[in-house]
């Protein structure tokens, strides 16, 4: 592995998002300490030049900044604050970065526990999927204080291209939750024009091919 930066990062969670941000951060010369719960991801980041370990709070106590991207809110809590969990390996002054979706109010209470033992915290959930993962272009919302937001920020440039600091803890999984909100409708959008289309006996892929460029084309249509 590189070692053009002195700074030590953790990353907990491999999965479809997690593995090639890993990637990213590897090739962007970070030392990087990761886990998850499945051994075969840890394995094949070893191989790329990642230092795998066994619980979150192993890679609390090795790294200065930890980012976490795992499956929901009852996840989050607990990599960060169960069993062998983030919070107990915690270095003073560490750097908490949650860019999973995860629900508001356990953000802000999550923000406040990582304070409350010197630790500061930004959620920077994502949007743009294992595409934008891969590639590191991905869209990302933070929340958090000033000073946390520009702390997250050099390795936020690794992973997206598109990066807006909403506001305080809880920010960046508000705009999350409008993503969605508009995702969703759009997908509901897309499938009810497309069954109109069949219904009324007309074949729906040249309906979406005729509507694409068009003032209704999208990434969902």
């Amino acid at each position: 592995m590189k070692n053009d930066h002195p700074h030590k990062l953790g990353f907990i969670g491999l999965g479809l998002m997690g593995k090639p941000m890993c990637r990213n951060l590897i090739q962007a010369g970070f030392d990087l300490f990761v886990t998850s719960r499945s051994q075969q991801p840890r394995d094949d980041l070893a191989e790329a030049g990642a230092i795998p370990l066994e619980t979150p709070s192993q890679v609390a106590a090795a790294a200065d900044t930890i980012i976490v991207i795992v499956a929901d809110t009852v996840a989050v809590e607990s990599v960060l604050f169960g069993e062998n969990g983030v919070i107990n390996g915690l270095r003073d002054k560490s750097l908490v970065i949650d860019m999973g979706t995860t629900s508001v109010i356990h953000t802000r209470q999550f923000a406040e526990l990582i304070s409350e033992k010197g630790g500061s915290y930004v959620d920077a959930p994502v949007s743009g999927g294992t595409i934008g993962a891969e590639s590191g272009s991905l869209t990302i919302m933070a929340g958090g204080s000033e000073e946390a937001f520009e702390r997250a920020l050099p390795f936020l440039q690794v992973l997206g291209d598109r990066i807006t600091h909403v506001g305080a803890a809880g920010a960046g999984q508000v705009a999350k939750a409008a993503n969605q909100v508009i995702v969703g409708l759009n997908i509901g959008a897309a499938a009810e024009a497309l069954a109109l289309a069949k219904a009324a006996g007309v074949n729906p892929a040249k309906v979406r091919e005729a509507l694409q460029g068009g003032f209704a084309d999208s990434r969902i249509l």
